[in-house]
């Protein structure tokens, strides 16, 4: 049996609620969505919201807050299936790139890497395996564990959890 030993990353967002404009009398909820998505995700939706909002954005001028608030109302629209395409584009598309795009994919690393550091890593740690996971927290004096659960929900309390320490943007 294959262990784990993996620290969880910060969660970032939300830090806006899309679609209320859109027949405000009806809304019945504000439904959050948590995705783990990878660098190459993040890029490709970076890339595309710049793309549709102003191509000549100057992406590396952008405020963190910024370029967090296109990735997640990209990821709000896409969900999981439109980020991993965005993803598979973008690990294809190299070749295929004019050079105006080709700088502004770079500038969208750029943003990507400075909006959502790649050193950062939160205080809850998943160990154990798919079948029995372990999630603790490593911050000092903190007991916080969660051992039962559907692993889905055990990494949301995870995420939850590690905010209480500072990790990621609140």
């Amino acid at each position: 049996m294959n262990g784990w030993k993996h620290r969880l990353r910060p969660a970032y967002g939300p830090g806006t609620v899309s679609g209320f404009g859109d027949g405000e009398q009806r809304q019945r909820a504000v439904v959050l969505a948590a995705f783990s998505v990878t660098r190459d995700a993040m890029v490709a939706a970076l890339m595309e919201a710049v793309t549709e909002v102003n191509p000549g954005m100057d992406v590396d001028r952008l405020p963190d807050t910024d370029v967090r608030r296109f990735v997640e109302e990209r990821a709000a629209l896409a969900g999981v299936k439109g980020l991993d395409e965005g993803e598979t584009w973008l690990r294809s598309s190299g070749q295929l790139l004019t050079d105006k795009q080709f700088v502004l994919l770079q500038a969208c690393f750029r943003a990507v890497n400075r909006a959502y550091p790649v050193d950062a890593f939160g205080t809850v740690l998943l160990a154990g395996s798919p079948r029995r996971p372990l999630l603790r927290c490593t911050a000092p004096r903190c007991q916080w564990a969660r051992t039962e659960g559907v692993l889905e929900h055990l990494l949301l309390e995870g995420v939850e959890h590690g905010r209480t320490h500072g990790a990621g943007d609140q």
